[in-house]
C-alpha cells in the first residue's frame, strides 16, 4: 500500500479526526501552501475544543461540501418491484454537460408515509414481504428489490454517480419503518410496520440489542444523570435504535466509501421518540447519534445531517435549526414547507426568509453556527451551512413553475458557492412516479434554468486560474499488468472562465503519485492531456496525489485517487440469500438465490449446505423438504467465508377438503352499500389456508381481498371463495334490487377543471365527471356555481402536497398574478358556492327520469395544501351562520357542509395573515332518489314518531328501532348543539359512537310527517 504524505490522508490527520476531504474548501482546490495553512487552523481548532465537545470531528467530515451544489434526484412510488428496473443513467447522460455540479442526492429510502420503501436489497426487509399479492395477483408489501432479482439497483446508481465525477449524498426518512403521524400505511405496503415491530419484539438478537443499553428504552434524567425507562411514553424508541442497527448499518457497511454524506429527513421522529433536538445535551440525542454511528460503520468520514424543522423561535438570529451532536452539516429545510420559496409576498416574504440561509453563509464563511447565533455553543462551530430547497414552487421532484427567476437563481448559487456554503436543489422530474428510467430526468423548464446557472457559475464563481469540473476527477481502476490511459479534456474536466488557453496539466511532484504515471499533451486532440503508464505494482495499491491545471493567470490543484488492483483478486465482501426464511410442507421444494458483493468479485463461487439433511437437502439452491422440523440452509463463499442463511420450517401437509362461507345469499337495495362475508378452508387445520375471492359480475357487485362485498348496480352476482390447495369453492349469491323509495344520500365529488383561469368577476361553473345513476343505466353530471367577489377570479393549478388533482382558489386578480393555485387573499375574501344542478341527464333506455331525484345538497368541502404551519385560516358561512375556524388543523381538512343548499367560504383570521394560504381540492354534493330529506320540523306533530334506543346507557354502540317502518333521517347532537352524526335509515339503524367521550347526547329522528328527540348516555 502506498504511504500517504502529510498532504494526503496522513496518520497525523487521522489522529486529529480530520477527514481526507478537508484539503478542499472550494471548487478551486488549494495549493500546497494553502493546504498547510488549513491544517494549521485545524490543529488550532482541535486544541481549543472545550469540554462541551464530545465529538471533535463534528462538522469536519462535511468540509468537502464547502462551496458545492448538487441536485436532489427523487423518483417515487418505487415499491412492489418498480425499483428493480430503475437506472439513473439517462439522468446522468442528460446533465453530462453541466460542469459546476458537485454531487447528487439520491434516495435510499422514500419520504413520508412510504419510508419503509428502500432502493437497495435487504434480507430482513425482504423477509417482511412474505410473497403478498392483491386480488389481481399484483405484488404488494414488497419494499426492497428482491435478492432473486440478482442485481442491486442502488449500488449501480451510486457507482454511476461517482464515475460521472460527483459525490453521493444519501437521503433517508427518519420515520423509517414506522407509521407516519399516526396514519395507517397505504394499501401498497399495509403490513410492513406491524411486521417490522413484531420482528423487533420477538427476534432474539433484536431483543438482546434493545436490552444492551438503557437509552434504547429510557430517556435522560438530568437530575439523577441516568436513563429512566420511558417505554410507556415513547413506545417507538426501541424501534428507532433497531432501525439504525439492523437496517442502516447493513446498508452502510455494504456501500462503504461510495457514500460521502447522509441526510435524514423528519428528525421530528427522534423527538417523538424521546430525544431532544434543540437543547444541545449530548445524552438527550442518543437516537440521532445512533443513526450517525450506524452509517459511519461503512465510511468513518461520512457526513451526517438531520432535518429538525426550519420554523423556530430563534429564526431572527439564525435561519438554520440548532445542530445536534450528530450533525456535520445542516439539512437546511426551507421555510413555508418549501412551497413558493421565491415569493416576494408578505413581510417577511418567503424569499427573504429563505434567502436568510444564503446571508448566513456570507456572514460565517459557510459555517452555519458561527457568528450571530441563538446559542454560545462551540462544539457546533464547524457544522457546514447547507440548504435543501425545491427548484419549483410546488415540490422537490415536480412542477413546471420555477420558484426563482433566473437572476435570483444565479445570485443564490453564486453567493453560496463563493462563501463556502452548499445547496441541494430538488429537481423537477419529467415523470417522478413513472417507474421509467427515461422519464426520471429533468423537465425542460428545470433543465433550462440549470443550464444558464451553470454558465453563470463558470464565468463568475472563481475567475482567474482554471477551475476543475465537478467535485471529483474520476480515474478508472488500473489493473495490474494492463496499460492505463485517461484523457483530461479542456471544457470537460476543467475550464477557464475567461476562455484563456490552458498551458499545462501536470502531476504535482509530492512523491504520492505512481512513479510509472505521466501526463502528456495530445498532439492530435486540442485541449487534451493524457494520463498514462504501465503499472509496476504486484499487489493492490491505493494512491492519492495532486494534479495541477495552469493558464497564464495561475494554477489550480485537484486531489485525485487512483486504485491499482489485481483484477484476478477482487475480494468478496458480502453474500445475500433470498429468501432468508421460508415455510415448506413435506415433499415441497424451494429455489433459493444469491447476490455476491461486489458484482465483479474474482471468485464468486460458493458452497451450499444444510444443517440437517434429514429435514432438508439442497442442490444448487433448490431445497427439498425431507422431514418435519427447522433447518438452516446456507451458502458460504469460497473467498472470505461469508455466509448467507435461510431458516426453513417444515411441517406435514394436511390437505384441503372443502370450503365454507358465512352466507349463501344476500341482497342489497341500494348501490354503494357493503357487507362482509367470511370464508374458511376445511379442515381448520389444513396446511394451506390460502384462498381467493372473486365475483362473476363485478359490474353488479365486487368483492375485495377481505371479503367486503360492494353493490354497484341492479342484477345478480355470484361471490366465490376458492382455496389455493385443491381449488375447492363456496359461493354466495348477491342480488341487487334498487328501491327508489329508500332515501339514502349518494355523494358526488366535483373538481375544478385543471389549469383553468375562469376569469375575473366571472362565475366558475364546475362539473363532476359522468355519474351512473342508481338504476345502473342512466347517466348524468352534477354542476355547481362558484362566484368570486367583483374584481377577483377563480383559478386552478398544481397545488402540491398530497393533492392528486389540481386545486382551485381565489386568484388572478390585480393584487398578485401569482395567486393562481392557492386560495390566497386578504382577510374577508370569500366566494359563494350554490346552484347545484343535475345536467346532461341521459336515461339510456332505462325507466328512470330526472324527476326521480329528491333533494340535492352540499355534503362537504375538502381543503388541501395548507403549508404555512399554523397560519392557514378558513372562514365560512352556512345557513346564515358565520364561523371563523382559524388555522387548519390538518391536511387535507374536510369541512361538513350540513346538507346546506348554499354556502360561502374564504379567508379566516390567521396568526400571520401574510402567510395565510390554502386551496380547495373538491366539493362533494349529495343526492337522494324518491324521498325528500328537506324536512320542515315546524309543520310536524311533535313526538308521534315512536322509536326505542338500546342499550342506553351505552359504551359506544347503540341500536335504534322504529315502531313503524318508514323512511327517516337522523341527527346526533352534543348538548352544546354541535351536529356530530347524520344519515338516513328505514325502520332501524346501528350507530357507532365509540369515538365520542362520556356524557349526554341528543338524537333526533325525522320522517316526512313527524319528529322526535331522545337522550343518549355514553358511559
Amino acid at each position: 500500500m502506498k504511504t500517504k504524505s502529510l498532504l494526503g490522508k496522513s496518520a497525523m490527520l487521522k489522529l486529529l479526526f480530520l477527514p481526507s476531504s478537508f484539503a478542499s474548501i472550494s471548487r478551486v482546490k488549494t495549493n500546497v501552501i494553502t493546504r498547510v495553512f488549513i491544517i494549521a487552523i485545524c490543529l488550532f481548532s482541535a486544541i481549543k475544543l472545550d469540554a462541551q465537545d464530545l465529538n471533535p470531528n463534528l462538522g469536519l467530515r462535511a468540509n468537502w461540501l464547502r462551496g458545492t451544489w448538487g441536485l436532489n434526484w427523487k423518483p417515487v412510488d418505487l415499491q412492489n418491484g418498480v425499483h428493480e428496473g430503475i437506472s439513473i443513467q439517462p439522468f446522468l447522460d442528460q446533465i453530462s454537460h453541466i460542469n459546476t455540479i458537485d454531487y447528487i442526492q439520491v434516495h435510499l429510502g422514500e419520504s413520508s408515509i412510504k419510508s419503509p420503501v428502500h432502493f437497495g436489497p435487504h434480507p430482513l426487509l425482504e423477509s417482511f414481504w412474505q410473497g403478498d399479492t392483491d386480488i389481481s395477483g399484483e405484488i404488494i408489501n414488497l419494499v426492497v428489490p428482491r435478492a432473486s432479482y440478482g442485481e442491486d439497483p442502488f449500488l449501480e446508481i451510486i457507482q454511476a454517480v461517482h464515475e460521472n465525477g460527483m459525490k453521493v449524498m444519501v437521503y433517508v426518512n427518519s420515520s423509517n419503518m414506522l407509521n407516519r403521524d399516526g396514519d395507517v400505511n397505504p394499501e401498497s405496503i399495509p403490513n410492513i410496520t406491524e411486521r417490522w415491530k413484531a420482528w423487533c419484539d420477538t427476534d432474539a438478537e433484536a431483543q438482546a440489542f434493545i436490552a444492551s443499553q438503557p437509552y434504547h428504552t429510557g430517556v435522560w434524567d438530568a437530575d439523577t444523570e441516568t436513563y429512566v425507562d420511558a417505554t410507556d411514553v415513547y413506545p417507538n424508541r426501541k424501534y428507532m435504535f433497531c432501525y439504525a442497527e439492523f437496517v442502516l448499518k447493513v446498508y452502510a457497511m455494504r456501500y462503504g466509501k461510495l457514500i460521502d454524506a447522509w441526510c435524514f429527513d423528519s428528525g421530528s421522529y427522534m423527538v417523538l421518540s424521546g430525544d431532544n433536538a434543540t437543547n444541545g445535551v449530548y445524552e438527550d440525542q442518543m437516537i440521532y447519534l445512533a443513526f450517525a454511528e450506524a452509517v459511519r460503520a461503512g465510511n468513518p468520514d461520512a457526513a451526517c445531517s438531520f432535518q429538525n424543522s426550519p420554523n423556530r423561535v430563534t429564526e431572527e438570529l439564525n435561519p438554520f435549526s440548532e445542530a445536534t451532536h450528530a450533525d456535520d452539516y445542516m439539512f437546511g429545510h426551507p421555510y413555508n414547507g418549501g412551497k413558493n420559496g421565491g415569493s416576494h409576498e408578505g413581510d417577511p416574504s418567503n424569499y427573504d426568509r429563505n434567502y436568510a440561509h444564503i446571508e448566513k453563509m456570507i456572514e460565517t464563511d459557510g459555517y452555519a453556527h458561527r457568528g450571530s447565533d441563538a446559542h454560545d455553543w462551540t462544539w457546533d462551530d464547524n457544522v457546514i451551512a447547507h440548504y435543501d430547497p425545491p427548484m419549483s414552487t410546488t415540490s422537490w421532484n415536480g412542477g413546471y413553475t420555477m420558484a426563482f427567476t433566473d437572476d435570483e437563481f444565479n445570485l443564490w448559487n453564486l453567493q453560496a458557492m463563493q462563501n463556502n456554503g452548499a445547496i441541494s436543489w430538488g429537481l423537477p422530474l419529467l415523470g417522478k412516479s413513472s417507474g421509467i428510467s427515461e422519464k426520471l430526468v429533468a423537465n425542460d423548464v428545470a433543465l433550462a434554468q440549470l443550464n444558464q446557472m451553470d454558465a453563470h457559475l463558470k464565468e463568475f464563481e472563481f475567475p482567474g486560474a482554471p477551475n476543475w469540473s465537478r467535485a471529483e476527477t474520476y480515474l478508472p481502476v488500473v489493473n495490474i499488468g494492463e496499460d492505463f490511459s485517461r484523457d483530461l479534456v479542456d471544457g470537460v474536466d476543467f475550464w477557464d472562465s475567461e476562455g484563456d488557453e490552458i498551458l499545462n496539466v501536470t502531476i504535482v511532484n509530492d512523491g504520492n503519485a505512481p512513479s510509472w504515471l505521466s501526463v502528456d499533451k495530445s498532439t492530435t486532440e486540442t485541449g487534451t492531456w493524457t494520463l498514462s503508464g504501465s503499472p509496476t505494482e504486484t499487489e493492490n495499491t491505493e494512491y492519492e496525489f495532486t494534479l495541477q491545471v495552469e493558464d497564464a493567470q495561475g494554477a489550480s490543484d485537484r486531489v485525485v485517487d487512483l486504485s491499482v488492483i489485481d483484477a484476478g483478486n477482487i475480494a468478496v465482501t458480502e453474500i445475500l440469500l433470498s429468501p432468508n426464511s421460508a415455510s415448506l410442507y413435506l415433499g415441497d421444494t424451494k429455489q433459493l438465490s444469491v447476490i455476491i458483493y461486489p458484482s465483479d468479485a474474482s471468485d464468486k463461487d460458493y458452497v451450499w449446505a444444510t444443517s440437517n439433511e434429514s429435514i432438508a437437502t439442497v442442490t444448487d439452491g433448490l431445497v427439498t423438504a425431507e422431514g418435519e422440523g427447522t433447518v438452516t440452509i446456507s451458502a458460504t463463499t469460497n473467498d472470505g467465508g461469508f455466509v448467507g442463511e435461510c431458516v426453513i420450517s417444515i411441517t406435514e401437509r394436511i390437505d384441503v377438503t372443502g370450503m365454507e362461507i358465512s352466507s349463501t345469499s344476500e341482497s342489497f337495495d341500494w348501490p354503494g352499500k357493503t357487507l362482509t362475508l367470511t370464508a374458511n378452508v376445511l379442515p381448520v387445520d389444513a396446511s394451506n389456508q390460502n384462498f381467493t375471492w372473486s365475483s362473476d359480475a363485478p359490474d353488479v357487485a365486487t368483492v375485495d381481498i377481505y371479503g367486503v362485498v360492494s353493490s354497484l348496480s341492479e342484477g345478480t352476482a355470484i361471490i366465490t371463495a376458492e382455496s389455493e390447495d385443491g381449488q375447492f369453492t363456496a359461493t354466495c349469491e348477491i342480488t341487487v334490487v334498487i328501491d327508489y323509495e329508500v332515501g339514502y344520500f349518494v355523494p358526488v365529488e366535483i373538481f375544478a377543471t385543471n389549469n383553468t383561469d375562469y376569469g375575473v368577476s366571472t362565475v366558475a361553473v364546475m362539473t363532476s365527471e359522468t355519474v351512473i345513476a342508481p338504476d345502473g343505466i342512466a347517466t348524468f353530471q352534477m354542476s355547481i356555481d362558484v362566484t368570486p367577489e367583483t374584481g377577483k377570479g377563480i383559478n386552478t393549478g398544481a397545488s402540491g402536497g398530497i393533492a392528486e388533482k389540481n386545486a382551485w382558489g381565489l386568484g388572478g386578480d390585480d393584487r398578485d398574478e401569482n395567486k393562481v393555485d392557492i386560495f390566497y387573499g386578504e382577510l374577508g375574501d370569500v366566494v359563494e358556492v350554490n346552484n347545484i344542478q343535475i345536467v346532461n341527464f341521459e336515461a339510456n333506455g332505462g325507466d328512470m327520469i330526472i324527476e326521480d331525484f329528491g333533494d340535492i345538497v352540499f355534503g362537504s368541502i375538502t381543503l388541501i395544501n395548507g403549508q404555512s404551519a399554523g397560519k392557514d385560516a378558513v372562514a365560512y358561512t352556512i345557513n346564515n351562520t358565520p364561523t371563523d375556524l382559524g388555522n387548519l388543523a390538518s391536511n387535507p381538512f374536510v369541512l361538513n357542509l350540513q346538507d346546506a343548499y348554499e354556502f360561502s367560504i374564504g379567508v379566516g383570521t390567521s396568526a400571520d395573515q401574510t402567510k395565510n394560504k390554502w386551496s380547495v381540492a373538491s366539493v362533494t354534493v349529495k343526492y337522494s332518489v324518491g324521498v325528500s330529506t328537506s324536512i320542515d320540523s315546524d309543520n310536524k306533530t311533535l313526538n308521534p314518531l315512536a322509536f326505542n334506543i338500546y342499550p342506553n346507557p351505552s359504551k359506544g354502540t347503540i341500536f335504534v328501532t322504529l315502531e313503524e317502518e318508514q323512511h327517516t333521517i337522523y341527527q346526533v347532537y352534543s348538548l352544546s348543539g354541535e351536529k356530530l352524526l347524520q344519515g338516513t335509515a328505514y325502520g332501524s339503524l346501528e350507530l357507532d359512537m365509540s369515538m365520542f367521550s362520556q356524557g349526554i347526547y341528543l338524537i333526533k329522528i325525522e320522517s316526512d310527517k313527524a319528529v322526535n328527540t331522545k337522550m343518549i348516555t355514553l358511559n
